[in-house]
């Protein structure tokens, strides 16, 4: 009995351990999967529609009001000055941080 407790014990530990090395790589899997389909907006250079597809909570107005900013003020000189334009607001902007770059 001992014997047959002690082959069960070992079972469970193997598929205990397989199950967290499966989850770990089907954490890394998703991960980089996510990372690599995000897409990086140069807010300078930008068309509206690229800003309306490629930016979170950014639809046509908001697009169209960025390029217009960017038209009648000159580019922008960090990221965070995206804010500036009407109706982004930190919000948007926390939520586009990694996505948004100025060349």
């Amino acid at each position: 009995m001992d014997k047959l407790v002690r082959q069960y014990s070992n079972a469970q530990m193997f598929y205990s351990r397989l199950m967290a090395v499966m989850l770990m790589l089907l954490g890394l899997t998703i991960g980089s999967t996510a990372i690599a389909e995000q897409p990086i907006i140069n807010i300078n250079t930008a068309t509206s529609s690229q800003l309306s597809e490629g930016l979170i909570g950014v639809g046509e107005r908001k697009s169209i009001a960025i390029v217009k900013n960017r038209e009648a003020l000159g580019v922008f000189a960090f990221p965070v000055d995206i804010t500036r334009v009407k109706g982004i607001g930190e919000a948007i902007f926390i939520k586009n941080k990694s996505r948004i770059v100025v060349k």
